[in-house]
């Protein structure tokens, strides 16, 4: 798994650098509520988030059609509406994917949304978990969908992600000290390690892969 998500970062990062692949943005059909949409973000723990995940996608957000136009729903440093240009640009090299939930009707999205606006505001979760009130972005669209009654994604043990590799382990190295379930209990960076490795999380690669969900448009060229 760690080869093919280096095959990926290299084509990515490398190859896209000198290859002149049209954004193709105006093959976008129109999107809908509910609709999701991926990018690769630009900080600086992305190249290990993608090879823990083994996937580029390292964003997400929920559109949401407002008389002011297109915005993308998602939790940036706190959840926020963000028109769909600005959250575009915002990806590395513009590049970002939109897939719909198969057989998704008014009514789903409507609570969808509805489900969404209690966490406007919420702070962003940089650790990635579920049992605080800070969210991120794939749990936001989880959450929401999950009160919805309908089902996205998978949700994992963090142990079961490409976490052996030097570049997760930095940012492990980095981070144990505050996590939240370690803080305040003394804990050595084994037992942290440990209770970090049992933790649950739902990626965004996870809701992409839902065999419910469908991809409408990507400009990535691959």
């Amino acid at each position: 798994m760690i080869k093919n998500a280096l095959v990926l970062l290299l084509i990515y990062f490398v190859g896209i650098a000198v290859y002149n692949y049209s954004l193709n943005e105006t093959n976008m059909p129109p999107l809908s509520d509910g609709d999701l949409i991926f990018q690769t973000t630009n900080v600086p723990h992305s190249f290990a988030l993608a090879l823990a995940s083994g996937s580029l996608y390292l964003h997400t957000g929920i559109i949401k059609q407002s008389g002011s136009g297109t915005v993308v729903i998602h939790a940036a440093q706190t959840v926020v509406e963000t028109p769909l240009s600005d959250w575009i640009a915002q990806g590395a090299l513009k590049r970002f994917s939109v897939y719909r939930y198969k057989g998704l009707g008014r009514e789903h999205t409507s609570y969808i949304l509805e489900a969404l606006k209690p966490y406007y505001g919420r702070m962003y979760d940089h650790y990635f978990s579920f049992d605080n009130h800070e969210i991120y972005s794939s749990e936001l669209a989880y959450l929401a969908f999950k009160q919805a009654n309908i089902p996205l994604g998978k949700v994992e043990k963090i142990g079961s992600l490409t976490v052996n590799n030097s570049f997760v382990t930095n940012l492990i190295e980095q981070r144990w000290q505050n996590y939240p379930a370690c803080a305040g209990k003394d804990y050595t960076f084994d037992q942290c390690y440990e209770v970090m490795m049992s933790q649950e999380i739902i990626t965004a690669a996870s809701i992409a892969d839902d065999p419910n969900v469908e991809l409408i448009f990507t400009n990535y060229p691959f």
